[in-house]
């Protein structure tokens, strides 16, 4: 019952308090990146020595390694497939 009438005090305040500042979002829109055939494990790692993360993907059908650089920006370039045995 308390919880209960924590929430509705909650609310009212909520309804009184007038023109509630709007939240920034903590995230930018999401952008998907594809792989090779068959993703199954995703390793970020600096590849390149420049201190920023790019991301290796191996491709279970395709039987390659999808390695994508980071920009810095927090994009990535286009994948560069390495062949897997």
């Amino acid at each position: 019952m308390k919880r209960i009438t924590t929430l509705l005090l909650f609310a009212s305040l909520l309804v009184f308090a007038g023109d509630v500042p709007a939240f920034e979002p903590l995230f930018d829109a999401r952008i998907d990146y594809g792989a090779g055939n068959g993703p199954r494990s995703v390793f970020a790692v600096d590849l390149d020595g420049d201190g920023d993360n790019d991301l290796a993907v191996a491709n279970y059908y395709s039987d390659n390694v999808s390695v994508r650089l980071n920009n810095g920006d927090g994009t990535f370039q286009q994948p560069v497939n390495y062949g897997a045995g």
